[in-house]
């Protein structure tokens, strides 16, 4: 099966010029909605945990941020002696964080299996 052929319209939907302009009029407005859903849906005894894991994530993105010196050199100290990219896994961590927060553990899952089937955030995965 060709994928390239499967995701040809996909690619070309969100790629459509007036479509674009009118997704990047609504992300703040959409993005608020979602953040004020996201509170009202926190489960207070998940709240704590979520926060430690997206805590960890932020920590580990600004590890990160705080290992690159520049832009002309590859940067080979901090966490990127492990791996390649260590930014998708810190900001996994971070995501995987809020969406513990809610308490749905479908929804955790759904997230967790969908971040490794896209190979959105696991550096390691190829």
């Amino acid at each position: 099966m060709n994928t390239s052929r499967l995701l040809a319209p996909v690619h070309d939907l969100f790629n459509h010029p007036r479509l674009r302009s009118v997704l990047l009029r609504l992300r703040l407005p959409l993005g608020l909605v979602a953040g004020v859903l996201l509170v009202l849906s926190i489960a207070p005894e998940w709240f704590w945990p979520g926060l430690v894991v997206s805590a960890a994530g932020a920590l580990f993105q600004l590890w990160c941020f705080s290992c690159i010196h520049t832009q002309h050199e590859l940067a080979v100290n901090g966490p990127y002696m492990f791996v390649r990219n260590p930014m998708y896994l810190a900001r996994f961590l971070l995501i995987l964080g809020i969406v513990l927060m809610t308490g749905s553990l479908w929804l955790t899952a759904a997230y967790v299996v969908a971040d490794r089937k896209f190979k959105l955030r696991f550096p390691w995965v190829r």
